[in-house]
C-alpha cells in the first residue's frame, strides 16, 4: 500500500518538474513526518523508547549480554515431530552458537534430548555403539546431525514401504472388486 503511495506521488511529481532528487526528498520529508506525529502522538513513553532500543538492536547488534535468555530458550526447545527437525536443527545451532559454552558436551546430549522420544532413544544407541555411555566431547554438531539425518533417511524409507504396500493392497482390492463386478476370476498372484 505504501509503496502504491510513493509510486503515485513520484508520478505526480515528474510532470510538474521536479528532479528525481526533490521527489526523492519530499517523500522521505513526508514519511518522517508522518512517522514523528504516529510517534508523538500514538505511542506511550514506554512503547516509544522499546521501539528506539529495538530499532537500535537490529542495526548496531545487542550490546547486552543475553546468553541466560539464550540458555532457557535451548532448554525449552523440542522437536516434536520429525518433520520439524530442519527448523529445529537451524534454530537450536543458531542460538547455541551464540553462548560461550556452545561446544560444551552439555548443549550437544540437550540437542539429542529435544528431539522426539523414540527417536532421540534410536539416535543415542546409535551413538553408544557398544560403549556404556556416550562421549558427547568426541562428536561434534556436524556428526551428531549426520546421525540424525541417516535415522531420517531410514524413517522415510520405511514410509515409503509402508506408503506402497498400502498401495499394493488397495490396488488389489480394485482388482477384485473390478473382477467381481464383471463376473471375471480373479488372477493368481
Amino acid at each position: 500500500m505504501l509503496e502504491n503511495r510513493i509510486l503515485m506521488y513520484s508520478t505526480i511529481c515528474k510532470p510538474n518538474k521536479n528532479s528525481e532528487k526533490d521527489t526523492t526528498n519530499m517523500i522521505i520529508v513526508g514519511f518522517t513526518g508522518q512517522l514523528k506525529s504516529w510517534w508523538d502522538n500514538y505511542l506511550s513513553k514506554s512503547q516509544l523508547y522499546t521501539l528506539v532500543l529495538t530499532i537500535i538492536e537490529h542495526f548496531s547488534g545487542r550490546w547486552s549480554d543475553n546468553s541466560e535468555t539464550i540458555r532457557t530458550m535451548l532448554q525449552n526447545l523440542r522437536c516434536k515431530i520429525l518433520t520439524s527437525f530442519r527448523w529445529y536443527k537451524d534454530v537450536f545451532l543458531s542460538r547455541v552458537m551464540k553462548l560461550p559454552e556452545c561446544n560444551n558436551s552439555h548443549w550437544k546430549s540437550k540437542f539429542i534430548d529435544g528431539l522426539p522420544a523414540l527417536f532421540a532413544k534410536r539416535v543415542r544407541k546409535a551413538l553408544r555403539g557398544d560403549a556404556m555411555s556416550i562421549n558427547y566431547d568426541d562428536y561434534t554438531y556436524e556428526k551428531l546431525i549426520s546421525v540424525c539425518t541417516k535415522g531420517l533417511s531410514l524413517c522415510n524409507e520405511i514410509k515409503l514401504n509402508q506408503q506402497m504396500k498400502r498401495y499394493h493392497l488397495n490396488e488389489k482390492q480394485q482388482l477384485g472388486e473390478f473382477c467381481e463386478q464383471f463376473a471375471i476370476d480373479m488372477p493368481e498372484s
